[in-house]
């Protein structure tokens, strides 16, 4: 599989016009040489993985040469001495290696890194920035990717239905966030694809709101948003649910907000643009009066990260969604001082259309 996605990374230096790339970003050095470690901090890596065109060498440490040795395919492992800092034997390897013109992700080495290595160097290599390289071949997820994006989603997906029979009034947000997590942990996940979101009451008008103490009321929104890692891969899914009897303004709100996902899980398919797709799903909230109550896109991708491309958004104008993309379908609307309604399904964009990955019910009312 390395061997695949190294040529399709290579397939870009002409392009790009560079002879060589450094990746540094975890999840781009994951995906393209299999070493599941992470990283300490910025300047505390597990290993920068260095293509040319005819090469492709992962250079670590003592820490994780053991494990890059065990995980990496297609791609030669190399432990730097004690004596030597990462970026020491970096540059020996690009010189070694002929690199010329060296990208690197822009987004992901420090400033203090490029400096050292620029230093070290000493001319042999000329450094160029360069953003989105990796991201746009992640984009389009593999058989055993999607495997695995499904069994994430199978663990948030139950999740979410055992907090439905444990909700109660006095329940804390942070309780249920916790019921959730451990839910999960039990159920198989390796990690929470983010902390799990519970928001009660007028703190649901956070579209990012964190879980606290506040004890969750009868008769108020509750938007709970999860997701779990399975294998490096995540799931996200939202339901909006009321404890009791719900008011009008709920009904309402959660009425409209469903029918515009509707409208967006109807035309999202392969070939449009995301400022298209987050179009359907803004217009219609802003017909019925609600189009200040959404104040963010309507969706991303999902993989490696929980956030990723493609976007669904105003601002995504260019790249046109393609078959094996998986991304989340999630108006909402927010008022504040009251609170917010949200539906988040997980798709994948296909050949003839888009499958729902999400399958946990959503009712209205608890």
């Amino acid at each position: 599989m390395s061997a695949d996605r190294l040529a399709r990374v290579r397939a870009r230096f002409d392009e790009l016009t560079i002879d060589g790339l450094l990746i540094n970003r975890y999840e781009h050095r994951r995906w393209v040489s299999g070493l599941t470690a992470h990283d300490a901090s910025p300047t505390a890596t597990a290993g920068w993985l260095l293509v040319s065109p005819a090469r492709a060498v992962l250079i670590t440490s003592f820490l994780y040469y053991g494990q890059a040795v065990a995980e990496a395919d297609g791609v030669e492992v190399l432990q730097f001495p004690l004596t030597q800092r990462l970026h020491e034997a970096g540059a020996e390897q690009i010189k070694a290696l002929g690199i010329r013109r060296l990208g690197f992700e822009a987004p992901w080495l420090t400033v203090k890194t490029h400096a050292d290595l620029t230093k070290a160097l000493d001319g042999a290599a000329e450094l160029v920035p360069l953003e989105g390289v990796i991201e746009p071949l992640r984009a389009v997820k593999e058989a055993d990717e999607l495997a695995r994006v499904r069994v994430a989603v199978g663990i948030a997906d139950r999740a979410m239905e055992a907090l439905f029979g444990e909700l109660r009034p006095g329940m804390t947000e942070a309780e249920a966030a916790w019921f959730l997590e451990a839910r999960m942990r039990a159920d198989g996940a390796e990690a929470m694809a983010f902390e799990p979101g519970v928001a009660a009451g007028p703190n649901s008008a956070i579209p990012h709101h964190k879980p606290g103490d506040r004890p969750i009321r009868a008769g108020e929104p509750i938007w709970i948003d999860i997701g779990a890692k399975a294998d490096g891969y995540c799931s996200d899914v939202t339901r909006t649910v009321l404890l009791g009897q719900p008011d009008d303004q709920y009904r309402r709100l959660w009425d409209e907000v469903l029918a515009a996902q509707r409208r967006a899980l109807d035309f999202v398919r392969a070939g449009r643009t995301g400022k298209e797709c987050d179009a359907v799903a803004r217009d219609y909230l802003a017909s019925v009066g609600l189009g200040e109550a959404f104040g963010h896109g309507l969706g991303h991708g999902v993989g490696l990260e929980i956030h990723e491309e493609p976007r669904l958004s105003r601002f995504a104008e260019q790249e046109r969604l393609r078959p094996g993309m998986v991304v989340t379908v999630e108006p909402g609307a927010y008022i504040q001082g009251w609170g917010g309604v949200r539906h988040e399904e997980l798709t994948l964009v296909t050949e003839g259309g888009l499958e729902v990955l999400t399958g946990a019910r959503k009712p209205l009312t608890l």
